[in-house]
């Protein structure tokens, strides 16, 4: 597995960064979120409205692609996170990768966020282009952006404990479909209005009754609004026709009562959770408000249930950072926490996007990992 590097890319000097373009592996190519950012007159910045920024956020994607001799008919998924601000224009850049992919269908997940980490920014572009590989993996599925709709309208209003439960109905219909059901479910990002943060709790009730044996990892993320009005929750599911095994780190225990995973091996695929400052044992939270420390402290938890998996951090080949705003500043501390795990070598690809909050008050930054566990 290797980091993909472009003999040209001029928008930006990508080796300066603590992050890899994107990954190849035997399961596909893992990309990095992309923007309409360029590197002009010894400066990154950002220009024009949103179909633009699209664009060339495609054409970054292209261009990393074309390194590995793939193109954008090899991609199968793709994320946009698109600023809660910026959503009006969304279908710019929907009419943008609709001429892009030849009306070409693909999975979409689209997550309305607080802000981008380039704050002219309007929409990053992650791509994956997944496939199934002999003694690898056997396929991943994944599912577009679920909202608890019912008839076209959004059930339970204001109930994330009902909303919830029909997004798990409805990601099951369509798993059945595919030939798949929600016991082959590897993780979950879940995206809420901090209204509901108090009762967001009693949303592992649901999350018991429609999954396991195997339990997904799992991230929940406040952010200020999402795709419908009327929805307190939306989900992001990731499915694999692997058979599942969950990652059991000893002295891990609290895991036991949870409907999530530290993390779930498919094949020599790992799907981690979320993961904050938090001592994974006692459940006890470190370093509030500290977002290098915590960051530390994350990519040492996320190395210990590697480790129990079988894989080692240079198997990582994407991570995604939520981050809050308050930190941003000392948010480029991280980099260098980065390259203390990863070397710098071959480093991950990586998205990180400005969330509304975490659900722990003192955390400022949340990492979910995914891994390819290499030969």
């Amino acid at each position: 597995m290797s980091a993909i590097e472009p003999a040209s890319y001029p928008w930006l000097d990508y080796r300066k960064y603590a992050f890899a373009l994107g990954r190849k592996t035997p399961a596909g190519l893992f990309l990095s979120g992309a923007t309409g950012s360029e590197y002009i007159d010894g400066a990154v910045v950002t220009r024009g409205g949103m179909a633009d920024q699209a664009r060339l956020a495609w054409d970054k994607i292209a261009r990393v692609l074309d390194a590995e001799g793939k193109s954008l008919s090899d991609i199968t998924r793709v994320a946009e996170y698109v600023p809660i601000h910026a959503l009006e224009q969304y279908g710019e850049a929907i009419d943008v990768r609709t001429e892009i992919l030849d009306g070409r269908e693909i999975c979409v997940n689209t997550i309305p966020v607080k802000a981008l980490l380039r704050p002219d920014s309007l929409i990053e572009i992650e791509a994956n282009t997944d496939i199934a590989a002999e003694g690898i993996s056997k396929g991943v599925v994944h599912l577009p952006t679920i909202l608890p709709l019912k008839k076209g309208e959004i059930c339970y209003p204001g109930d994330v404990v009902g909303q919830t439960a029909r997004i798990f109905e409805v990601a099951e219909e369509m798993l059945l479909a595919m030939g798949l059901d929600l016991s082959h479910v590897v993780q979950t990002i879940d995206y809420l209005l901090p209204s509901v943060r108090r009762d967001y709790r009693g949303a592992g009730q649901p999350r018991f009754d429609a999954l396991g044996p195997v339990y997904p990892g799992a991230a929940g993320i406040m952010q200020p609004g999402l795709l419908h009005p009327d929805a307190v929750v939306q989900y992001d599911i990731t499915a694999t026709r692997d058979v599942l095994e969950r990652i059991r780190v000893p002295g891990w225990d609290r895991y036991d009562g949870l409907s999530y995973s530290a993390g779930v091996k498919a094949g020599k695929l790992v799907f981690g959770s979320g993961f904050g400052a938090l001592n994974c044992a006692t459940g006890e939270s470190f370093h509030d408000y500290d977002i290098v420390a915590q960051a530390d402290m994350i990519y040492a938890s996320i190395q210990t249930m590697l480790a129990v998996a079988g894989a080692k951090m240079s198997d990582v080949v994407h991570t995604l950072e939520f981050v809050e705003s308050q930190t941003l500043d000392a948010y480029k501390g991280v980099a260098d926490v980065r390259r203390k795990y990863f070397g710098s070598k071959v480093l991950p690809a990586a998205t990180g996007v400005v969330c509304e909050g975490i659900l722990k008050r003192s955390f400022v930054i949340e990492i979910v990992p995914i891994a390819v566990i290499s030969a």
